[in-house]
């Protein structure tokens, strides 16, 4: 009896191993594939940082195409482009271009784990460009009127679409000892930066405040405050 009690034991560690084996196996291939994900995306962004910044310019549609012929583009306008064929999970990547120089793209498989790793400013601004990319879908459920684009409706839809309503509050961050609110500033030419406003009252009027004066600006690319 000892002795199959102490078989079956060992049966059940030999499984146990297999399976953890098997477990960190594919964990580690999905994770490779967020690498090649983040690969394809920085790859993208860049051929727009360096050129005219227009989701039609010469090098980029060169660089899509040369990554994956068989590429598709599921919607383009003049502001962003998704693309299908490129992630190697079969995600679709939403490249968002922001008005200035900047780019970023989003992917439906690996987005929250590339947030994961960004700063809180920066993942705001992530977050924010993906509803941005996709403002018809979002502007009915946080109860806007108008698809119109403008800095009153996207602060409603992103504030809402993060559930930021539901504490009445942007999220709070600390910079040299002081307590700020953190959001999104949509900019009349259609860029978008993230502050740090002293102004913590979110709402005026029943809607969601459209604060344009900062006490800091996030620099995207240098990842810090600048002071205003």
């Amino acid at each position: 009896m000892k002795k199959t009690v102490a078989g079956i034991v060992a049966i059940l560690f030999v499984v146990c191993a297999i399976y953890g084996g098997v477990t960190i196996f594919v964990q580690n291939k999905k994770s490779s594939h967020l690498d090649e994900c983040e690969d394809v995306i920085d790859e993208v962004v860049t051929a727009y940082e360096q050129t005219d910044q227009s989701p039609n310019n010469v090098r980029l549609v060169t660089t899509l195409s040369s990554m994956n012929k068989s590429y598709t583009v599921s919607s383009m306008e003049d502001h962003y482009v998704k693309v299908k064929g490129l992630c190697p999970d079969g995600g679709e990547i939403t490249f968002v271009f922001n008005g200035d120089a900047t780019a970023v793209g989003l992917c439906s498989v690996h987005e929250g784990k590339i947030v994961e790793r960004l700063s809180e400013p920066k993942a705001m601004y992530y977050r924010f460009m993906y509803v941005l990319a996709d403002y018809k879908s979002y502007y009915r459920s946080a109860n806007i009127d108008s698809d119109q684009l403008n800095a009153s409706n996207m602060l409603n839809a992103f504030y809402r679409s993060q559930s930021y309503n539901n504490k009445n509050s942007w999220p709070k961050i600390t910079i040299e000892g002081k307590t700020y609110a953190l959001m999104p500033r949509y900019n009349d030419d259609r860029s978008v930066d993230i502050i740090a406003t002293s102004d913590l009252i979110p709402y005026e009027k029943g809607s969601v405040k459209v604060v344009k004066d900062a006490d800091y600006v996030y620099d995207l690319k240098a990842d810090e405050w600048v002071k205003q």
